[in-house]
């Protein structure tokens, strides 16, 4: 699955950033609740995975997910909310960094 990397800081106590960095995988991708998805093809091509969790402090973490290009309709406002989308109203998580793929930087050569 060709995907964007996105890095956000999120505050969370150690034992539930786990649960919480999959949260945020759910929302940044399909917004509804895992138990909601029924088809596997949704499963295994749009569903934001978590890549890697790193602690920063004991209660600050560095989490990657792994989004679908494919749901950024390689459109310039759908980029932005697959981004910030809902997680930019969440004071526990801010977005630090993304790695575009190659089929985005392609899409999007700016000037």
């Amino acid at each position: 699955m060709d995907t964007l990397k996105v890095v956000y800081h999120l505050t969370a106590d150690a034992e539930q950033v786990a649960a919480r960095a999959e949260l945020l995988a759910l929302e940044q991708s399909v917004e509804v609740p895992a138990s909601a998805i029924s088809s596997d093809y949704v499963r295994q091509h749009t569903l934001g995975r978590v890549a890697g969790i790193e602690a920063i402090t004991d209660r600050e973490f560095r989490v990657t997910l792994e989004l679908s290009t494919a749901t950024t309709g390689f459109e310039t406002g759908q980029l932005m909310n697959m981004l910030f989308g809902n997680c930019s109203l969440q004071p526990d998580v801010q977005l630090v960094d993304v790695e575009f793929s190659q089929s985005l930087l392609a899409a999007f050569r700016g000037p």
